[in-house]
């Protein structure tokens, strides 16, 4: 048997960092119609080699930006309800999901 590359076995292997997040869905810049659900496609790879561990729970957010940070202006409303997922097992390697956020309700500019 041999092993290339790094494993649990090799020294600075035990861990990788953050899962890194891939959004297929919605694209940079997509409008989304005030009032209407959201799909989310997202794909998540977890670095980590350990079976012990792995990604256990996502959440998914939808907000908006408005204003300024150099004008003192900026504000973050959340636009979207959450959607959390849990898994009873930890997932390793690459996990897909596809949601919809429901919209919340909005202040009187209707944004």
């Amino acid at each position: 048997m041999a092993c290339d590359g790094l494993n649990l076995f090799s020294p600075g292997a035990t861990t990788f960092g953050a899962p890194e997040i891939q959004i297929n869905e919605p694209f940079d810049g997509e409008g989304v119609p005030l009032n209407d659900s959201l799909l989310v496609d997202v794909e998540i790879t977890d670095p980590d080699l350990r079976q012990a561990s792995g990604l256990t729970r996502v959440l998914i957010e939808g907000v908006r930006f408005e204003g300024d940070v150099e004008l003192g202006t900026f504000a973050e409303f959340q636009r979207f309800a959450p959607k959390e997922v849990t898994f009873e097992q930890p997932q390793t390697g690459t996990t897909a999901l596809l949601r919809f956020l429901v919209p919340q309700p909005q202040g009187p500019s209707g944004f």
